[in-house]
């Protein structure tokens, strides 16, 4: 990630670089160097505003392209389309169920399927994903060993057991999500940021 600040200690020059269609800076280390070099006093002339508001488009557009080749096993339907519908994305729901469990993936799952109107799909994926919560049910004396962080402990003990539960997850979304939508990615911050204050919750407090 790009400081602002670090560019703040740049000369002139050096800032004027990053605004050249040859560099190869990310689009935050364009936007700051211009933003910074308007701050010192620089004039922008429209031409050169349009030409450096180009430059940080297209590499935007660049690195949206990147995500999508590295998720398209995954995620065909993917875009970037402000106008698409915003859906927890496939790859997302691998990494719950590998590291979390098929259940709590279910619940991006379920989300999904709500937010396109598709209830017994939701319910379907929701029920499907609880069948994993078998295994903390019958071992809880063995999981209780084991030193968990964020549980990460029980998934690498069930871990091709969680792999079939997203397998299972991915077969439910191909027979129920229509094949022609396009979907942005939806964060994934909100749902992880949940599950760790249940899991401190649960460890300080039950």
């Amino acid at each position: 990630m790009v400081k602002k600040s670090v560019l703040q200690k740049l000369s002139d020059q050096e800032l004027f670089r990053y605004l050249s269609p040859t560099n190869r800076s990310v689009p935050e280390a364009v936007r700051y160097a211009y933003d910074i070099l308007r701050e010192r006093g620089h004039g922008f002339t429209t031409e050169e505003h349009d030409r450096i508001e180009g430059i940080i488009k297209g590499k935007i557009e660049a690195e949206q392209y990147e995500a999508l080749q590295r998720h398209k096993n995954f995620d065909e339907n993917l875009t970037f389309d402000e106008d698409a519908v915003e859906l927890y994305p496939n790859w997302g729901i691998l990494v719950f169920s590998i590291v979390f469990g098929p259940f709590l993936a279910s619940f991006l799952q379920f989300y999904n399927f709500l937010k396109i109107k598709k209830t017994w799909p939701a319910i379907f994926s929701l029920g499907f994903g609880a069948f994993y919560l078998l295994p903390k049910l019958l071992t809880p004396e063995l999981l209780s060993k084991i030193p968990l962080v964020i549980n990460l402990g029980a998934s690498i003990i069930f871990l091709p057991f969680f792999g079939l539960g997203f397998i299972g997850l991915m077969l439910i979304n191909r027979e129920f999500m229509p094949k022609d939508i396009k979907y942005r990615p939806k964060p994934l911050v909100f749902p992880l940021l949940l599950y760790i204050v249940i899991t401190i919750v649960k460890l300080y407090y039950l």
